[in-house]
């Protein structure tokens, strides 16, 4: 066995163990209702999807794909299932390839590697045929491809083009992107207002973005023009419910963070166990606010999970009885910072946490 493969070795075995645990008892849980609109989007023509998802609350670039898929494999519930199960296989690799230039390739990139294998809302929701198992690969994919703009003073052409697409796909796959597209260019912005107007290459950036909303405008005008039946769709069932009490909807965000199922809430023993990891992660976060050498990174790994997941929670305010699975894609930002918290690298070496600066001073978190 060559060096290389000795080192990729324990890569490959953690994504073989990722991929059995989503594809464990595939198919052993009934169809039901969304995973039914899915297989019939998925059988039905593309100007039927885009009709269809025109005059409805989510667009049609993960219908056009699952038709694509149902076309080479055969429509069932294991073969619709199964295209989730590869989705959320590339969380995996995504997150790695994030944390490796977050913190190295050492500890912290491997916990951070185990807690999304074994996180119950990539397992569950890898196994269901929807659209939210592609989120946290477009989450993932929009941070490391920011980060690598900002360190390269947005100079290279190949990360921006990059981002440009993943930006349109995510836009395409889901509406709740929009919050992560908003967040990183705020993030951007702010680097370039910190005093980098010298170095940093905003037109680029610019060029980029404008890109992606030229290109959006043709699904937008077509949900534009259906925009009353949009609206009776987001609307469709509100008037027989009260708007969300606020402790209620973060415990139930908090524990659809732990469990992916947030009607476990209403269990006591899930209500204490959630109240003692929150009191540990307290702990853990305060203890590395507390030392200089970790206060940075942490501080600004928190900003990267809250600050895109509170803009996100606005879907309540627009449906009351919303399902947490709407904002599953920023939920995963909580691994990279749990692993930071749990076991950060050895050594704190100032070009690795580049990335975490811009936060960190843009919010003026005290030392």
């Amino acid at each position: 066995m060559t060096q290389t493969m000795r080192r990729r070795l324990p890569l490959l075995l953690a994504l073989w163990a990722a991929f059995a645990l989503r594809l464990f008892q595939l198919d052993a849980q009934s169809i039901w209702w969304d995973e039914g609109i899915s297989l019939h989007l998925g059988t039905s023509s593309l100007l039927d999807i885009a009709q269809n998802r025109a005059a409805n609350i989510h667009p049609p670039l993960y219908f056009w794909s699952l038709k694509g898929w149902l076309a080479l494999v055969g429509v069932g519930a294991f073969h619709g299932r199964f295209l989730s199960v590869l989705a959320s296989l590339l969380q995996v690799a995504a997150l790695y390839a994030v944390a490796r230039r977050w913190f190295g390739p050492g500890r912290t990139t491997w916990l951070a590697l185990a807690l999304i294998i074994t996180a119950p809302i990539s397992i569950l929701y890898g196994q269901e045929i929807r659209a939210y198992a592609l989120l946290p690969v477009v989450y993932f994919l929009l941070f490391g491809l920011t980060q690598q703009i900002i360190r390269e003073q947005g100079r290279r052409r190949p990360p921006l083009l990059a981002l440009a697409l993943v930006e349109w796909t995510g836009l395409h796959l889901h509406y709740i992107v929009v919050f992560l597209v908003i967040y990183l260019n705020g993030w951007v912005l702010a680097h370039w207002l910190a005093g980098r107007r010298r170095t940093f290459a905003l037109r680029p950036w610019l060029l980029a973005q404008t890109a992606v909303f030229l290109a959006s405008l043709p699904w937008a005008a077509a949900v534009l023009w259906r925009w009353n039946a949009v609206q009776a769709e987001a609307n469709a069932g509100t008037y027989l419910t009260d708007p969300a009490p606020i402790p209620f909807l973060l415990s139930q965000v908090g524990v659809f963070h732990l469990t992916g199922l947030p009607s476990v809430l209403s269990q006591p023993l899930v209500r204490w166990l959630a109240a003692a990891a929150l009191a540990l992660f307290l702990l853990l976060l305060a203890a590395r606010l507390a030392q200089p050498a970790t206060r940075r990174p942490a501080a600004a790994l928190l900003l990267h999970w809250l600050l895109p997941l509170s803009m996100a929670v606005v879907v309540w305010s627009i449906r009351s009885f919303s399902h947490p699975r709407y904002i599953l894609m920023y939920t995963v930002g909580l691994v990279p910072l749990l692993a930071y918290l749990i076991w950060p690298p050895r050594a704190v070496s100032r070009k690795p946490y580049s990335v975490f600066r811009i936060p960190y001073s843009v919010f003026r978190i005290p030392y």
